[in-house]
């Protein structure tokens, strides 16, 4: 939906999710009005109970733009799949805005020092530490124990983009039975390669996992994901054992 907008983005040299960077502005602006707040209370100083307001007021501009990206994000890497981290950052998101915009009504109100004004603050302070835990997941849980070496790094980086979110650690969020790790895909690149982009079930019918054609992974690309996918997930060892052939990635299924 979005492919215009990531394809401007990588032309210009810019590889990484819009998204992330963004969330660095409501997050440390809601920091920063829980601190000014929290100094007013002990120093009695009501211009820091002010300045506190205008974090509010700056967070909740930022805060759209910023969960709009989100969206485009997670519809673009993860073609809108519905894994438990998406969910509870679209509930902590909604919650966020509210509070923020409660918070601004209530200073604009001239009650930047009530007490529900710095209740507002703290709440939003669990919200943005939710959102960042549960964006953490979405990128880092996925990862391997044992970083993958200098080879796999490439093939490393698209798994974390495209699949990880509904395949943490080779597994399958949606149905466990079939995770990645061990999967029969894995023993041949062109099946891999035809499943990946024409995804079905057992029985020929559409699962719920996306298509991936070469328009939005090329065959390179591709390639690197299948040999990252077989040296971290052929085995439970998480590809310890792995050893390379020519032209490839050598399983050791019997």
């Amino acid at each position: 939906m979005f492919d215009f907008f990531y394809d401007f983005l990588i032309k210009i040299g810019y590889m990484h999710p819009p998204h992330s960077p963004l969330t660095h502005m409501p997050i440390g602006l809601v920091v920063g009005a829980l601190i000014l707040r929290l100094t007013a209370v002990f120093s009695d100083r009501a211009s820091l109970a002010r300045a506190a307001f205008y974090c509010l007021v700056l967070a909740l501009v930022f805060a759209v733009p910023t969960a709009l990206l989100g969206i485009m994000d997670w519809q673009h890497y993860y073609s809108g799949a519905w894994v438990f981290p998406i969910k509870v950052k679209i509930a902590l998101a909604v919650l966020l805005v509210i509070l923020l915009a409660l918070g601004v009504i209530l200073g604009w109100r001239g009650n930047a020092e009530s007490k529900p004004f710095l209740a507002i603050c703290l709440l939003s302070f669990f919200a943005v530490m939710g959102l960042g835990y549960f964006g953490g997941e979405l990128v880092l849980a996925p990862r391997l124990s044992h970083p993958p070496s200098q080879k796999y790094q490439a093939g490393a980086k698209i798994y974390t983009s495209f699949c990880a979110a509904c395949h943490p650690n080779g597994g399958n969020t949606f149905d466990a039975s079939l995770p990645v790790r061990g999967s029969r895909h894995l023993k041949d690149f062109d099946d891999f390669a035809s499943f990946v982009g024409h995804p079905h079930k057992h029985d020929g019918s559409p699962p719920i996992m996306p298509a991936f054609p070469p328009e939005k992974i090329s065959v390179k690309q591709m390639r690197e994901l299948y040999q990252y996918a077989v040296f971290a997930f052929e085995t439970p060892r998480g590809g310890v054992s792995q050893k390379e052939k020519p032209g490839g990635v050598k399983n050791n299924h019997k």
